[in-house]
């Protein structure tokens, strides 16, 4: 399952549960048993062009491509919701109307559709076609690939060049780069004004 997560927004903001859903007609859905691992990715992600190393390329040329990237591994208990019973329905019914009403608001609609207005009979038939992955969080682990590895040069070279694409997700990129750098003690008016030139 991947997700996408901003890198901005606070990873202690999580839940302990994750809860998610799938088609009952799966039967692998009904074999997880141990720890198992979600992942969240930045929706921004790049390769990233040996051209933008500005330090190394001309004094070594030792420089490869790669790729940056911001993402969160979440490891925990999976517990299945799959079996018509109080528990399981009252969780499932949770589920639908949360995803409902995430979805409904996202829509922008002025009116937004309610899981109420659809027949409680119809609503308890669909949910026997559901499975409900329940999960309890053990662990959250960051993994940051966003240019702190590199000499100044070269990590303001990235933000510099990431900008110069004129794109969103140059922008984006240069951004996250940037914001991730701050401990380097570098001025981000620095980083900036080198976008510039």
């Amino acid at each position: 399952m991947i997700s996408s997560l901003s890198p901005t927004q606070s990873f202690s903001l999580l839940p302990s549960w994750l809860s998610s859903s799938g088609s009952g007609n799966d039967p692998q859905s009904l074999e997880l048993k141990d720890d198992i691992l979600i992942l969240f990715q930045a929706p921004i992600h790049s390769y990233v062009t040996p051209s933008f190393y500005v330090q190394t390329k001309p004094s070594t040329g030792k420089v490869a491509p790669t790729w940056d990237y911001a993402a969160v591994q979440v490891y925990g208990r999976a517990r299945i919701h799959h079996q018509i019973n109080e528990e399981s329905s009252a969780f499932l019914q949770k589920q639908i109307e949360d995803l409902t009403l995430q979805q409904e608001a996202a829509s922008g609609r002025e009116k937004p559709w309610s899981v109420a207005e659809a027949p409680l009979n119809y609503v308890e038939l669909l949910k026997k076609g559901i499975v409900g992955l329940e999960i309890k969080i053990t662990r959250i682990e960051g993994r940051f690939k966003l240019g702190q590895e590199l000499p100044d040069g070269d990590w303001l070279g990235a933000v510099k060049g990431f900008r110069s694409l004129g794109t969103p997700e140059g922008a984006k990129m240069a951004e996250m780069i940037e914001e991730r750098g701050k401990a380097r003690g570098l001025d981000s008016n620095i980083a900036q004004g080198s976008a510039t030139d």
